[in-house]
């Protein structure tokens, strides 16, 4: 069981000062056209890829003029035209400040766990026969006591394991990729605790 003590030490954890990513969805592209995912803030920067319309992205930052958005894209980061993106309202987990499809990763060890729906968690982490997962039903979500947003947190039940998740934005690497992602992640499952970054789960199209 997770003591509530313990938890209470992770919520009261120094927050970071980051305003959360905004997600947006590629919106506004001419038929039959791609959104350009530039090196830089720049039309005149390498192309390293393209997003369809419809494509949903994390805005991680703008740059001076606010004419473009730094988003986590491939095994890095690159800079879109924000005049080509929606921002949208994500759904929340159980009422909280805490976005559903969200992933969170850690390495050595490896693990994972995703923000699936309003009311469940997903975590796993590799196992003797492959990657094991543990499918957890929040029983809380909620800011920080006397606070509207982040710090945020989440507890979950699930059949193996207890899971006490603290979220907040900041800056965040994970030391094996060239990304940067804007989410940090404490996770308290038994007893470990394990420290992993957070990003938008799989929707570029």
């Amino acid at each position: 069981m997770i003591r509530p003590t313990l938890f209470a030490l992770l919520l009261a954890a120094p927050a970071a000062l980051a305003e959360a990513p905004e997600r947006h969805v590629v919106s506004g592209v001419p038929d039959g056209d791609v959104l350009n995912v530039r090196a830089a803030a720049s039309a005149a920067a390498a192309d390293l890829g393209d997003l369809a319309e419809g494509a949903e992205v994390e805005v991680l930052g703008v740059d001076r003029d606010r004419e473009w958005g730094r988003i986590v894209h491939g095994e890095g980061n690159g800079w879109v035209a924000l005049r080509f993106l929606r921002p949208v309202e994500p759904e929340r987990v159980g009422g909280s400040p805490i976005p559903t499809g969200l992933i969170c990763t850690g390495t050595e060890p490896f693990w994972s766990i995703a923000t699936d729906a309003p009311d469940t968690v997903t975590f796993a982490e590799p196992g003797p026969d492959g990657i094991a997962e543990d499918r957890a039903r929040v029983e809380w979500a909620g800011a920080a006591s006397g606070r509207s947003g982040f710090p945020a947190a989440l507890r979950a039940r699930g059949a193996v394991a207890d899971y006490a998740l603290v979220l907040r934005p900041a800056a965040c690497n994970d030391g094996m990729s060239g990304r940067d992602y804007g989410w940090t992640a404490d996770l308290m499952t038994g007893a470990r605790l394990l420290t992993g970054c957070c990003r938008l789960d799989g929707r570029e199209k």
